[in-house]
């Protein structure tokens, strides 16, 4: 393999053995990794990215060498090779495998070599035609049956697969809000160290200035709100790691600015270490990227969403003026901050770790979120099972017609990764869990319930208009 200059390629993605083809044509810099075509592909397809895939090109296997326990043979990993690396010209084609149950199989046609643009925003989604079947649905002879089912009402699983896929399901629709949504994430992703919206100017009606609302949610604390604020790991946490970048030059690696793993076995010294199945020593030893380490990921997404540092690929991740000025305030001023951080400027799916389900979050979603919180009393729990299928349901996610439980547990399981579990790590909501025990003496602790803090309640009030928190209490009560 040969270096040469950077480059960027037209590539036609088409999902093999369905009729009309089904297809996405999209532009792509040469320099991304074969795991960022993977998200990529995901992107444009909307698949949900939770079944194992790879690509061969030539007569070699490119993938996650771990999922090499589930097979025969040990693939390349695709972290390390860029698309570059394989000089492809006009014409050239290679395969993406998605699923290797339904045996989801893409053709990727390389339709054209164009020279680089630095001006060029990529990858960039051009046109697509027909939408990607549902995930699960059985491959091409379980599509061909689902097609059938759905158009026909006499079908005797006509009900039961409209309501597996959510009510609704129009095979020649191309959802290009939400592809283009997606690709410009990634495009920010690849061009950034992670994303930093800006919920307070893209809907300004009714927030607060975070300045003035923190102000005004201080004068309500009492001294045990304090107190309980002081003693949050979170703002432990934070305050160890802008101290250990003060101390240390960590610079972000060269192919996502993540933290070294060298800084990130030192954070988790002090973060905390949790783990299901591998204890302290394994951990460390088997973890690749900072991506596998939820608690230090997260003070790292929180940092940077609250502009307290700044830092990326091949950067030194150091404070800014706003990340020195933080160790001096109180708690509850640092604690403020990190939330309005994560509310207006955070994308909450990275949050979860994992590709989600939900793939998309209208810009509208904090206020729908701030409305459902808000709308019950003080001392009130809220189900969260009816949270989930109240967000759901605005979402358009679900119809009337509730899908299986097993879609809706996933759901779920995003909903507490991306909203709850920050959440509860500001000490915002207090959580009622229920434990049960797994396979053997596995126990899992299952969200039951949950209600807002004193202090969380007061914090939420502070965040919009006052006149419009009480024609809003008016209008629910």
């Amino acid at each position: 393999m040969t270096k040469s200059a950077q480059k960027i390629l037209q590539i036609k993605i088409t999902l093999r053995e369905i009729k009309p083809p089904i297809w996405r044509r999209v532009l792509i810099t040469d320099q991304m990794t074969l795991w960022d075509l993977h998200v990529v592909i995901q992107s444009v397809f909307g698949w949900a990215g939770y079944h194992l895939h790879e690509f061969k090109i030539g007569n070699v296997l490119y993938g996650d060498p771990e999922d090499s326990e589930f097979m025969d043979f040990v693939k390349e990993d695709e972290e390390l090779y860029k698309v570059s690396d394989f000089n492809f010209n006009k014409g050239s084609q290679f395969t993406y495998l998605y699923d290797f149950g339904d045996g989801w199989k893409h053709s990727i046609l390389i339709e054209k070599v164009l020279p680089h643009d630095k001006k060029a925003k990529l990858p960039q989604f051009l046109e697509g035609k027909r939408a990607t079947p549902p995930e699960d649905v059985g491959g091409e002879h379980g599509y061909n049956e689902f097609l059938e089912a759905i158009k026909n009402p006499k079908h005797p699983e006509h009900e039961h697969y409209l309501i597996w896929v959510g009510g609704f399901f129009d095979p020649e629709r191309v959802d290009l809000k939400k592809i283009n949504y997606r690709i410009d994430l990634i495009a920010q992703l690849l061009n950034d160290w992670n994303l930093r919206l800006n919920t307070w100017i893209e809907d300004p009606k009714d927030w607060v200035d975070p300045n003035v609302a923190v102000k005004n949610w201080v004068k309500t604390l009492q001294k045990r709100d304090l107190e309980k604020i002081q003693s949050l790991p979170l703002l432990t946490n934070m305050r160890y790691l802008l101290s250990y970048l003060q101390e240390n030059k960590v610079s972000g690696t060269s192919s996502t600015g993540n933290f070294s793993q060298k800084a990130v076995k030192d954070l988790v010294e002090k973060t905390g270490y949790s783990h299901p199945l591998l204890n302290k020593d394994e951990f460390s030893r088997l973890f690749k990227n900072e991506n596998e380490v939820w608690a230090v990921y997260y003070i790292h997404l929180l940092a940077y969403w609250a502009e307290l540092i700044d830092g990326g690929k091949g950067k030194l991740w150091k404070l800014t003026a706003k990340g020195e000025n933080f160790l001096k305030i109180p708690p509850a001023e640092q604690l403020y901050t990190l939330f309005s951080g994560w509310w207006f400027h955070g994308y909450w799916l990275v949050t979860s770790l994992r590709f989600t389900q939900i793939q998309y979050l209208p810009p509208e979603f904090p206020r729908f979120i701030h409305t459902i919180i808000t709308s019950t009393l003080a001392s009130q729990s809220i189900d969260f099972t009816d949270f989930c299928k109240k967000v759901l349901k605005g979402l358009g996610f679900i119809t009337k017609s509730d899908p299986d439980d097993y879609k809706i547990r996933l759901l779920c399981d995003d909903l507490e990764a991306i909203i709850i579990k920050p959440l509860e790590s500001f000490g915002f909501i207090v959580c009622k869990k229920d434990e049960k025990i797994l396979l053997s003496s596995m126990r899992s602790r299952e969200l039951d319930s949950f209600q807002l803090s004193d202090f969380g309640r007061e914090a939420f009030r502070a965040m919009i208009d006052p006149a419009f928190y009480r024609e809003l209490k008016s209008k629910l009560n």
